[in-house]
């Protein structure tokens, strides 16, 4: 189904699992630690001990995350600097709490990608009301201010659940107030040591309602928005009322992984099983035994067959497991009485690619590449770039980085069957037009 990748090309690094909010929707409200046990958090040894092997298998981008990595500022920044200095870009997700003024420039120093920051509502009532830590809110804001006058990118999230989704909007005119350009918002899902989520999570009929109105606040606010989880297209249905939210699949083992502030590596954060220890075993070795996650094997028989799968990729894995018993499971929000309704949508969006090719087109100077048995990776951001198979490969690795290329020449060169080859290379922006 996927093509097995030398290794991830992004990392999640759990820095610890501590954490000054305990928010009702994160496996940290339900994590269960006695009073005299410390929860997990990386020493510098060992986040240096990681840092060597993603460098050493060449991972592309690399998220520091937690619980709150900035309980753990020291041993993350140590983890950064090094990451940074060997061409790795790192983003980081925090609440913001901890950051003083000082880390906020030293972020800016290092060369952080940009930070991923939560507010679940507009006001400290109801942000503190799912936090549940008094004053967290205003910590929040002191700390996306910090960043800014750093000058350091900063992009929120809010994860909606039964509590706030009624608070959409005006949270969204709060970003668009402090400046931000970039809002996401995800529905709150189950976590994988969760009892009992049914009084948080959103029905189809709310999630697919909050999907709409998302995509309207974007337009009416002049927001870049979007999803950062896998939703299933038959349960989303109305595909083209919100096209910027759609095509996220989940690519946990597949092209990423997260490694544990205990050092235990997991397909993804949400994932509650574990593949081995980094401390112990190298990096690779772990990343092979996820093969399961690159063949579908953990998808349900009727996403096997699906037409829509590959654009859609089944949902979440984890979500079906903690709501329907099994990783095998339908995702809780699929509907397959509505496959034939969004295939519909899905082809006539189709017909409208592809778009023109540009007369003048440049290689995209921000590519970064690995080397794969199948050809190469050109490597854009977590989202963007394409696998090359070995003849993709060495077309574009002779293309020269600053000159313009004329694309009928191109085409007059290679014969009609490029427009194609060209069309899909300017749409994964590893060409640009000039």
């Amino acid at each position: 189904m996927y093509k097995t990748l030398s290794a991830p090309l992004v990392v999640q690094i759990e820095a610890t699992y501590r954490c000054p909010c305990k928010c009702r929707h994160c496996y940290n409200f339900w994590r269960q630690y006695a009073k005299t046990e410390i929860m997990p958090s990386l020493t510098e040894k060992q986040m240096g001990q990681i840092s060597d092997q993603l460098i050493k298998h060449k991972v592309f981008h690399v998220v520091m995350t937690g619980g709150e990595p900035l309980v753990n500022k020291k041993v993350v920044f140590s983890g950064i600097e090094k990451l940074r200095k060997n061409n790795i870009t790192v983003g980081i997700n925090s609440n913001l709490i901890p950051l003083k003024p000082r880390d906020a420039k030293l972020i800016k120093t290092l060369g952080v990608s940009g930070v991923l920051t939560s507010l679940l509502g507009p006001d400290a009532n109801s942000h503190e009301a799912i936090t549940l830590r008094l004053g967290s809110f205003n910590e929040t804001i002191r700390g996306i201010r910090l960043l800014q006058e750093a000058r350091v990118p900063v992009m929120v999230n809010m994860v909606v659940s039964k509590d706030n989704k009624h608070l959409l909007r005006a949270t969204a005119e709060l970003v668009k107030r402090l400046g931000i350009t970039r809002f996401y918002s995800t529905r709150a899902a189950c976590p994988g040591n969760c009892s009992d989520f049914s009084g948080l999570a959103l029905s189809l009929d709310e999630f697919r309602a909050y999907l709409k109105e998302f995509h309207q606040i974007g337009v009416n606010q002049g927001l870049k928005v979007g999803v950062l989880e896998s939703y299933p297209l038959c349960g989303m249905k109305d595909i083209d009322l919100f096209p910027e939210l759609v095509g996220r699949r989940c690519l946990a083992g597949v092209t990423s992984l997260t490694i544990g502030a205990n050092c235990d590596i997991r397909p993804c954060s949400h994932l509650d099983t574990t593949y081995g220890n980094i401390l112990s075993e190298d990096l690779v070795s772990i990343w092979k035994k996820m093969q399961d996650w690159r063949t579908g094997a953990f998808l349900p028989e009727t996403c096997k067959f699906c037409k829509l799968l590959p654009k859609c990729g089944g949902g979440c894995r984890m979500e079906a497991k903690m709501i329907n018993g099994s990783l095998n499971a339908l995702d809780p929000y699929s509907s397959l009485e509505d496959i034939q309704y969004v295939l519909s949508l899905e082809n006539k969006r189709e017909k409208t690619w592809p778009q023109p090719l540009p007369p003048t087109f440049q290689l995209n100077p921000k590519i970064r590449w690995r080397d794969e048995s199948f050809g190469s990776i050109a490597y854009l951001g977590q989202r963007s770039g394409c696998f090359l198979n070995r003849d993709a490969t060495e077309f574009v690795k002779k293309l020269r980085l600053g000159r313009n290329y004329q694309t009928c020449k191109i085409v007059s060169k290679y014969g009609e069957g490029t427009k194609e080859f060209l069309q899909g290379l300017c749409e994964k922006k590893v060409l640009i037009s000039i």
